[in-house]
């Protein structure tokens, strides 16, 4: 199964949403999406970023997707 970059984005869309807003890391990435390489992660990441879809903060686990806001929310 081919995996593509639209995945890899839903992918940690989905991950951020199940963990309060945290970002996967790139070996949880890598898992998720079936890749044996985590330079791989790293190149498709590249790809969304240069798409303008996540942006990188600089640190571990710092994924921020474009738009996304990531908040407790009261019940």
């Amino acid at each position: 199964m081919k995996v593509t970059n639209e995945d890899l984005f839903f992918a940690i869309v989905k991950y951020k949403r199940a963990n309060d807003g945290v970002s996967p890391s790139f070996r949880e990435l890598a898992d998720l999406c079936g890749y044996s390489s985590i330079n791989t992660v790293q190149y498709r990441l590249n790809q969304l970023q240069e798409d303008g879809l996540i942006e990188f903060d600089g640190g571990v686990r710092s994924i921020k997707v474009a738009g996304g806001r990531w908040v407790y929310e009261e019940m």
